[in-house]
């Protein structure tokens, strides 16, 4: 009796923690991905795309792809953004079999958004990564929880933005260098 005690209050307290990290983690990246900003990356798209959350549980993926999908949604680019919830399960899978999961859908672009923890102190840093249907990366970049995503300027192309959310990536949260040839 007095383990299954203890054991409802760890639950109980499990509970409450995760019910408070969650709304601060949403915050977070609901001011990092702005409408405004974000339609600077969604220039010349269709307007129909997916945006799925890839990587483990509890990275705070979920609530930077709710944040992304939100402004996608605001931000008048987007005439269809749809959620990931009817690909099963995706958190193990890279980026080409999520985009192979996609095919079927009917969307131009497939948005796959990791969250990578900060270091010493800092916030977790999003990589997000935009494919086309035959999944060719056509776009990435990264930005951190809490801090206004920059809005793309004209005279970044695809493949610097692609070069430098996965270096910086890489430099800072151990993610795969990316090599892209024919930008």
């Amino acid at each position: 009796m007095r383990t299954q005690g203890r054991v409802r209050q760890f639950s109980l307290a499990l509970l409450v923690l995760v019910g408070v990290a969650h709304p601060a983690w949403a915050a977070a990246w609901d001011r990092t991905f702005t409408a405004a900003s974000l339609a600077s990356y969604l220039e010349g798209e269709s307007g129909k795309l997916i945006v799925v959350a890839a990587g483990p549980r509890d990275s705070g993926a979920r609530e930077a792809a709710d944040a992304l999908a939100k402004a996608a949604r605001a931000s008048g680019k987007a005439k269809l953004v749809m959620g990931d919830d009817g690909l099963g399960q995706i958190a193990a899978l890279e980026d080409g079999a999520i985009v192979k999961k996609c095919g079927n859908l009917p969307v131009a672009r497939i948005i796959v958004v990791r969250v990578f923890p900060g270091a010493g102190g800092e916030a977790a840093t999003a990589v997000v990564t935009m494919f086309d249907k035959s999944g060719n990366a056509v776009g990435a970049f990264s930005a951190q929880a809490g801090q206004p995503l920059e809005t793309q300027t004209d005279k970044q192309s695809a493949g610097e933005a692609l070069h430098f959310a996965y270096t910086q990536g890489s430099e800072r949260h151990a993610v795969p260098k990316l090599v892209l040839h024919g930008l």
